[in-house]
């Protein structure tokens, strides 16, 4: 494919390209061909935005499709001052970015805001203002934004990153990794713990330097609650969907998960929600003060020993100032714990032949906050003849997981029966992003609905 300094080169009009331009990944595979066959049906929508000296500042994958389709191109000029904001206000509004793409965004928006700096300001304060700025611009968090600054020390990792082929935190954790591993060894020998395994089996593991604390949640498809935490890892389930496995088993992850995704008893994490204090703007936005339990196993899987779920839940119990999300494909294992009054207390649906006993389970738990169902990925056609005593559903599809398996939609129709029955049963309805399958700048897709209990 030609590149696009080529294709440049047939327009008078365009002199180059914008550093703002260049901040935004460009659109490949479906996506562009999507923007190519909806440009060559009718043409050019939205002209290319140039500077007053012809710096091209918004629209590169439009003129790649026009020049690839044979359409012509047109222009207008944009006279304001802000040509950075002027740029990420276009691209924000047609394109579906996550939030690790738009961490990348915003590192190297700091980067050029940082060179707007006098040089005297060049310090780290004024480094730490550039992401502070770039960070609220595109609306993720500073902390994020540094990792990313991390990250794109890495060409690789940032392209990966960029093309929604990696997630930042499996990105920085890469690139913490590759610097670690660069560095002269240390004459000062490693504190460890000794961890165990679902089997006994002892695993040797670093002593943290801190106390244990929440991880802070950066994925927007988890925006319900803006806290993880994993004082247990792994699990024997063998879905080809898992995401988490994926993670675990990540090149540069070893350090984090020494067994991959066998399981692991973390106790050195039980204190953690004594140790995170609800922050302030949870007040605002009840997500800030919501933890998801095990996103990285099935805390009450059948291999999980019961030692581990009670102390896992009695930390919970000890700690009612945070409200927990627990997830599991076996909810049976809820009877007869002591659940946390603020718990939501979730079980996955993937299958008909399931759907049943987990309802069962769920309707005889007593004395929580909530109970969900989660539908991702939605397989198949499941009916779910009542929502009675479901106070949440969330539904998604199947996300391609590279070495396991291939992108899934679910029909319309299987989304739609669930949705119309959960509403009529007084159920909310959170419906995954995933569903909405390939969008660009000139296909934006749905508002989805985001529902919470």
């Amino acid at each position: 494919m030609t590149s696009l300094i080529e294709i440049i080169k047939d327009y008078d009009e365009i002199t180059g390209v914008h550093p703002a331009a260049e901040l935004f990944p460009p659109l490949q595979g479906e996506d562009f061909e999507a923007l190519c066959k909806d440009i060559a049906a009718r043409g050019m929508a939205h002209p290319l935005v140039l500077t007053p000296t012809g710096l091209l500042l918004d629209g590169c994958n439009r003129l790649r499709a026009c020049s690839a389709t044979m359409t012509e191109v047109t222009f207008t000029t944009y006279h304001g001052d802000d040509v950075f904001a002027h740029a990420m206000s276009l691209n924000m509004q047609r394109r579906q970015l996550t939030a690790s793409q738009r961490a990348i965004i915003a590192a190297k928006y700091a980067v050029e805001l940082q060179k707007a700096k006098p040089r005297g300001n060049q310090h780290t304060g004024g480094r730490g203002r550039a992401r502070d700025e770039a960070a609220e611009q595109l609306n993720v968090g500073s902390d994020y934004v540094a990792k990313a600054q991390k990250v794109l020390q890495d060409e690789e990792l940032t392209a990966k990153v960029s093309a929604g082929e990696l997630p930042l935190m499996a990105a920085y954790t890469q690139a913490k990794a590759t610097e670690k591993a660069q560095q002269p060894p240390s004459d000062k020998p490693v504190e460890t713990l000794t961890l165990y395994t679902d089997k006994g089996e002892e695993v040797s593991y670093p002593k943290p330097q801190a106390k244990s604390t929440f991880n802070e949640q950066k994925d927007l498809e988890i925006g319900w609650a803006m806290y993880s935490w994993n004082p247990v890892t792994g699990c024997r389930h063998t879905c080809s969907y898992c995401y988490a496995r994926s993670l675990a088993e990540a090149v540069g992850m070893k350090r984090t998960y020494p067994v991959g995704f066998t399981p692991l008893f973390h106790h050195e994490r039980l204190d953690a929600p004594h140790n995170t204090k609800v922050p302030a703007k949870a007040a605002e936005n009840p997500a800030f003060g919501r933890v998801f339990v095990c996103s990285m196993a099935d805390l009450f899987g059948s291999w999980v020993p019961q030692e581990w779920i009670d102390q896992v839940v009695a930390s919970t119990v000890a700690n009612p100032q945070w409200e927990y999300l627990f997830l599991t494909k076996y909810p049976q294992r809820y009877d007869r714990l002591n659940l946390p009054s603020s718990g939501w207390m979730g079980a996955s649906i993937d299958s008909q032949r399931v759907v049943e006993p987990t309802l069962e389970a769920l309707r005889a738990i007593k004395g929580v906050k909530h109970k969900w169902l989660s539908m991702e990925p939605l397989l198949e056609a499941i009916d779910i003849p009542s929502f009675e005593g479901i106070d949440w559903v969330v539904i998604g599809a199947q996300s391609a997981n590279k070495g396991q398996n291939e992108a899934f939609a679910p029909q319309f129709d299987w989304v739609m029966d669930l949705v119309i029955k959960a509403r009529r049963d007084g159920a909310k309805v959170w419906l995954k992003h995933n569903l909405l399958g390939a969008v660009n700048e000139n296909l934006p897709g749905m508002v989805m609905p985001n529902e919470l209990p």
